[in-house]
């Protein structure tokens, strides 16, 4: 990411590296990151964990390891990532992509291997080990070449049994011309849970690695879930302290804003619980309220909230743990029992989910620390203890009126009106309620996703076209594909009124991850921008796939069109995506804040030596509204 070196620098998360570190990086886990540099030094050392939930920073935790110990080249001899390298799923492609990264590892340090015949055993043809590494290795542009490699792929699986002794000699070689053990890098680990139909077939790879000396990024589930490799030792990162978050929130700021905000900052870190990713969520939105929505401290607070809660803590009414919530926020622990056991799958889903938080851990690992994330608990559990501040002043009084969580209650559109009004009268009394059945409300809600006008949409999306150096990821939910596509002509050409825009309109009507993932691939270096259409909803299969896909996204500037009621579903599968990719949902009557008037305006605003078009967006919005008002 491009950073700002005098002022704020925003992002939704995203992992540092590099350049990043002297500007942004803040040191929250010194003991382990000591512990972890002597491990990067020692070529005898056996396998090691990097663990946490999503947003605590193990990326980064280990990007900045890497860095300090060379800067120049990374210290591990391959690396897999286990997410964005792979895109099927099955046993043949993991053990295809390895041999892969061992062929051009081999390669890379002239190591004969050429007796092993691995092409010809593999592909029944007489050909170099490079073209096989290039067959294995090659990031396919097309759907046919995509259905070539898969082809290989399953060649690999049905030979792993005999494979497997040949890639340990061609390890042996490398070690010895390497003068030490293999390291292995195993990334992306994390973005399987362990329930679902892959991470099975992920069990016998991870254990030949752990012969080598691999390091496995892995989410805090993992931990008690897999086979011989889950056994290496582990650094488990937890969440922050709040004066930690605060100093990231106030690296972020920067030294213009951090003064001017100093009064929020307490209150957002509180907030945060001291997720690292949940804190930028909440000040980025935070700063968006007060600087352009001119909201007051209180209204933006609660606005921040609601937003980062909507975007990255999809709560599934069916499938959240009430028991097992209220038992940990009056407990403030989990146990192991609880993680392994009869009710695990609830208790995966919401550690993984974050609506569990870990905090720390007991020394016989037998219970662990934990709390309810902050955005769905009682306000006045977490601003009661702000230092003063007029802002903290505002805060306290909003916490003491509303003994709900700050991100405010959606009601279920599938109750009875008479049950509504009961709800709404019974959520105005907030007061007297008490917090069992608050859990009670939240376990009753269903997807919040507050519509956004046409025009507050286009202003929430202008940084998006107008900065280049930004690379949002946003998603919209629609009901009416006539609707989406004016919408996006709208914001697009009005944009055009700004600077000029290159958009590619990307329209899939049968989405899968493979053709999503083929039209970034093709279309990424001729655009700044994609809007992308699905059109028939995603296979349970694409919708886990392109959520393990979520890092492959990171420098892509792109909007999903997505419909409503598939977006619900997917959302339950996309807890990695939601990490990165803002969520808004909109409102369909754009005959309401689209004006005729305003569109000639921006069709007269658009430079003439500008391309047709932009100009030829805004005229099928004006093509519209006429047909409407006629109709």
């Amino acid at each position: 990411m491009i950073r700002n070196e005098n002022g704020i620098n925003f992002d939704v998360g995203y992992p540092l590296s590099d350049d990043d570190f002297h500007l942004l990086y803040v040191d929250i886990n010194k003991d382990q990151h000591q512990r972890f540099l002597d491990w990067i030094k020692d070529v005898k050392a056996a396998p090691l964990i990097i663990c946490g939930q999503i947003g605590t920073g193990k990326t980064t935790f280990i990007e900045k390891g890497f860095f300090e110990i060379d800067n120049q080249k990374s210290p591990f001899d391959i690396k897999f990532s286990f997410d964005t390298d792979t895109l099927f799923h099955f046993e043949g492609e993991y053990w295809g992509l390895f041999l892969g990264k061992i062929i051009d590892l081999a390669d890379r340090l002239k190591v004969d291997i050429s007796s092993f015949k691995l092409a010809e055993d593999i592909l029944g043809i007489g050909c170099s080990d490079n073209d096989l590494k290039e067959q294995l290795l090659r990031e396919t542009i097309s759907i046919l070449e995509i259905k070539k490699q898969k082809d290989v792929f399953k060649k690999v699986g049905n030979l792993v049994a005999e494979l497997i002794p040949l890639i340990k000699k061609i390890i042996l070689r490398i070690e010895d011309k390497n003068g030490r053990k293999l390291f292995i890098y195993a990334e992306g680990i994390d973005k399987f849970k362990y329930n679902e139909t892959a991470y099975p077939f992920l069990q016998g790879i991870l254990d030949f690695m752990a012969d080598y000396k691999t390091l496995y990024e892995v989410n805090f589930v993992h931990l008690f879930f897999g086979n011989k490799w889950r056994m290496s030792d582990a650094i488990i990162l937890h969440n922050a302290g709040k004066k930690e978050v605060e100093a990231v929130l106030q690296k972020r700021l920067g030294d213009r804003y951090k003064d001017f905000y100093s009064g929020i900052i307490p209150a957002i870190a509180g907030m945060s619980g001291g997720n690292l990713r949940q804190g930028l969520k909440i000040l980025t939105e935070y700063y968006y309220a007060v600087e352009v929505l001119k909201k007051t401290a209180d209204q933006a607070f609660s606005y921040a909230c609601s937003l980062t809660r909507n975007n990255s803590l999809f709560i599934a009414r069916e499938k959240f743990p009430s028991d097992i919530i209220k038992a940990v926020y009056r407990d403030r622990y989990l146990l192991t029992e609880m993680i392994t056991g009869e009710q695990r799958d609830s208790v995966h889903d919401a550690l993984y989910n974050k609506w569990i938080m870990i905090t720390g851990e007991s020394k016989d690992k037998k219970q662990w620390k934990s709390m309810i994330n902050p955005l769905i608990t009682p306000a006045s559990d977490i601003i009661t203890d702000l230092p003063e501040s007029p802002e903290a002043m505002l805060l306290k009084q909003w916490a003491k009126e509303h003994e709900i969580s700050p991100f405010g209650l959606e009601i279920d559109k599938s109750i009875s009106e008479e049950q509504i009004i009961d709800l709404k009268t019974e959520i105005t009394a907030t007061a007297t309620l008490s917090k069992t059945r608050i859990f009670d409300i939240i376990d009753s809600e269903s997807c919040g996703l507050n519509p956004f006008n046409i025009i507050d949409l286009f202003e929430r999306l202008a940084a998006y076209f107008l900065e280049e150096k930004r690379k949002d990821k946003i998603i919209i939910a629609y009901d009416d594909p006539e609707i989406a596509e004016i919408a996006n002509d709208f914001i697009i050409g009005k944009a055009a009124t700004y600077k000029p825009v290159e958009c590619k309109d990307i329209f899939l009507k049968n989405p899968t991850a493979e053709n999503i993932l083929t039209q970034i691939r093709n279309n990424e270096e001729k655009y700044t921008a994609l809007s992308i259409f699905f059109g028939n909803a995603l296979s349970d299969k694409d919708a886990l796939t392109l959520n393990k896909l979520r890092d492959r996204f990171i420098q892509n500037r792109m909007i999903w069109w997505i419909r409503f009621d598939h977006l619900r579903s997917y959302l339950e599968k996309w807890t990695q995506l939601q990490q990165f990719f803002l969520i808004y949902r909109l409102d369909e009557n754009l005959l309401a804040w689209i004006t005729k008037d305003e569109v000639l305006e921006d069709l007269e605003e658009i430079d003439d030596s500008d391309s047709d078009e932009m100009k030829n967006r805004l005229k099928k919005v004006l093509h519209y509204l006429e047909g409407k008002k006629n109709g």
